[in-house]
């Protein structure tokens, strides 16, 4: 009889299994067959001998009948069931993803043993998967996955104590799940009894996954969860897989790979995150100096923001517990711990780096929502809830990136420049973070593009958001010396008379007075001279006003380019001016007098009609004394210039 590639056993025996052709056996056939009997009886004669031969005549045909039926019934049950369940042959190819050759059973209350499983019945309800990936989103059901596989005869598989480059392992592309476990049919006669058991007969064995945190003992840097295939697996049977999850989405691929090409792909992918890792890090230690040498918050912030998702990351993919050996499965409720931080310094980051309370208060108050749910996320992960926890954060990854985008875009329209970098940065980040909610709710399979969107993605935004940061320094500063420049003008305004350019009356007090203090302290010598115009009033009443602000405004220039850079020449009121001395003697103050007196002097002025006229200066000068204030200080001055005055004007007393 044929043999069919599924069990490799015969049809008959293939018939003997099914639910359908018992009940053909058990309940139909023996009905038929006494019926036909009795029918047969009422037909023929009653002799004996023609009651036998009639008998055996009607058994014969029925007999055939009954085998028909039980043929078409076990063909149409195989039929129904055999399309799923043809081996994955694994001769020629080191990496088989065999997901479209598996099928599975919900098991809903997550109750159903292997024994149960066995079951005719229940074997009957798996369904054909049909699809590369395994995606059932977030659930709260165990599932159940059965697959054959069938490897070279002339090649054995082994558990990881004899592990050598051809030996076949099962992956499973995640780190840990909180219920996963292989059964195994192993040969009776297997000489290996360990972990063992007969069940219905048959023997198998209960493997349990090899994860992140036990690279150790296979000496394989690894962040997938593995089993080894066993050397005395028995070929005509299949593997039953057992998989449950109470709050990360159960979406995954399964291949079957043999070590030599198992170690080849995790030395690039322990690479390519390497790089990833390295450029988070170091952006994460870069902006740490940075607050450590401007005090900003924003940049504390930053650097929590990105050091938890590099946490997040680390722990959700089995890198961290592959290095360091440190978490386990029982530990994976740190994933959402750290989701949450991420969320909450995400959205505190946006309100100090775009200061929404100033520039978008409502989104403000959006941002300090997400800030409250983020909390509430790691509260209910320590707490246990972890399918309400895997639904918050699926709706939080869905939502935060466009509200980030919309506070970025309204702070970038009302004038911010370093939004710009805000804004690119979460769009690249909103990719990877979008791609990753949606694999989490189901939509997207798992595969290695996406597993990598969102690791590159938040590597992009380190660096953008870094930038984005700097480039705020250099607007804050480019703003702070406008403020300072404006400052300094509004300073100098206040500080200065209109006309000559020179300091006002207000500034001459202030100054004087430091000036004379610092002179006390240091010993240095100090001079003040007092000017005042010469009959200023008879010009501005011959030649008219204008004429007179011409004069006091030529004064003011002559003043200006007669004395040193730390001089101090001031209009003190009207027509009179003072010029403070720092480090000046009376001699060397006497001397600068006489230029500025001379100067002026020696200067003609016209008036817009044509007359021209000249004007001189008197000049008082004191020098300062020990003890002395700015008050005794003028008051000399003014006699010295009252004394000038007196002795015939357009000369200098000291």
């Amino acid at each position: 009889m044929k043999n069919y590639p599924f069990t490799q056993i015969s049809l008959q025996s293939h018939f003997e299994n099914c639910a359908a052709f018992q009940f053909v056996i058990n309940k139909v056939a023996p009905h038929i067959l006494w019926q036909n009997i009795l029918d047969s009886q009422e037909t023929v004669s009653y002799t004996a001998k023609s009651k036998k031969e009639a008998l055996i005549n009607s058994m014969t045909v029925y007999k055939r009948r009954l085998w028909l039926l039980c043929l078409v019934t076990g063909i149409v049950c195989h039929c129904a069931h055999a399309h799923a369940l043809e081996p994955t042959f694994l001769k020629d190819s080191p990496k088989v993803n065999i997901c479209r050759a598996l099928e599975f059973l919900e098991d809903p209350a997550g109750e159903l043993s292997l024994e149960q499983l066995l079951h005719p019945g229940t074997q009957d309800r798996f369904v054909p998967l049909n699809d590369p990936q395994l995606n059932f989103g977030i659930t709260r059901s165990t599932y159940w996955f059965r697959f054959l596989l069938k490897f070279d005869q002339s090649e054995n598989s082994c558990e990881y104590e004899c592990l050598d480059n051809n030996s076949w392992l099962l992956e499973i592309d995640r780190a840990w799940m909180p219920t996963i476990e292989l059964w195994v049919p192993v040969i009776r006669d297997s000489h290996d009894i360990r972990k063992t058991a007969q069940i219905m007969g048959e023997s198998w064995r209960k493997l349990s996954a090899v994860t992140s945190d036990q690279s150790n003992r296979i000496n394989i840097l690894n962040r997938s969860s593995i089993f080894f295939i066993p050397k005395d697996y028995d070929e005509s049977r299949p593997m039953y897989l057992k998989m449950a999850s109470w709050g990360p989405p159960l979406n995954f691929s399964l291949h079957v790979r043999r070590l030599n090409e198992f170690r080849n792909w995790l030395t690039w992918d322990f690479t390519v995150f390497g790089i990833i890792y390295g450029l988070i890090i170091a952006m994460t230690l870069y902006n740490a100096c940075m607050y450590l040498s401007l005090r900003d918050k924003t940049y504390l912030v930053y650097v929590l923001y990105i050091f938890s998702n590099f946490l997040y990351l680390s722990i959700g993919l089995g890198h961290f517990s592959a290095l360091t050996g440190i978490l386990s499965g029982s530990h994976f409720y740190l994933i959402y711990v750290f989701t949450g931080s991420a969320g909450f310094f995400a959205a505190w980051f946006c309100r100090t780096f775009l200061l929404t309370s100033k520039n978008a208060p409502l989104i403000d108050k959006i941002l300090m929502a997400y800030m409250f749910f983020a909390i509430l996320l790691i509260l209910m992960a320590v707490t246990g809830f972890y399918y309400q926890v895997q639904i918050l954060g699926a709706a939080i990854g869905l939502t935060f990136p466009i509200m980030a985008i919309t506070a970025g875009l309204v702070c970038f329209i009302k004038g911010m420049k370093p939004a710009g970098y805000f804004l690119t940065a979460w769009s690249v980040l909103s990719v990877g973070m979008l791609t990753w909610a949606f694999r989490s709710l189901g939509i997207l399979p798992q595969t290695q593009l996406i597993t990598y969107s969102y690791p590159i993605a938040v590597a992009a935004e380190s660096i953008l958001l870094s930038l984005a940061l700097a480039d705020r320094i250099r607007t804050l500063q480019q703003e702070n010396r406008e403020l300072e420049n404006r400052e300094h003008r509004l300073l100098i305004l206040s500080n200065t008379d209109g006309l000559t350019k020179l300091y006002n009356k207000r500034y001459f007090n202030e100054k004087l007075k430091s000036e004379i203090s610092l002179s006390g302290n240091l010993g240095d010598p100090l001079s003040l001279l007092i000017l005042d115009l010469d009959d200023f009033k008879k010009i501005n009443d011959a030649y008219g006003h204008p004429a007179g602000d011409q004069v006091l405004k030529r004064l003011g220039e002559i003043l200006l380019m007669s004395i040193r850079d730390k001089d101090y020449g001031c209009r003190y009121g009207g027509e009179e001016f003072t010029v403070i001395l720092p480090g000046a003697e009376k001699e060397k103050a006497l001397d600068v007098a006489e230029r500025i007196r001379r100067l002026i002097s020696d200067d003609t002025f016209e008036t817009s009609d044509g007359q021209k006229f000249s004007v001189t200066v008197s000049i008082g000068l004191a020098q300062l004394r020990p003890g002395e204030n700015s008050a005794d200080l003028i008051n000399r001055a003014d006699q010295s210039l009252y004394s000038a005055k007196r002795q015939g004007k357009n000369q200098t007393v000291a």
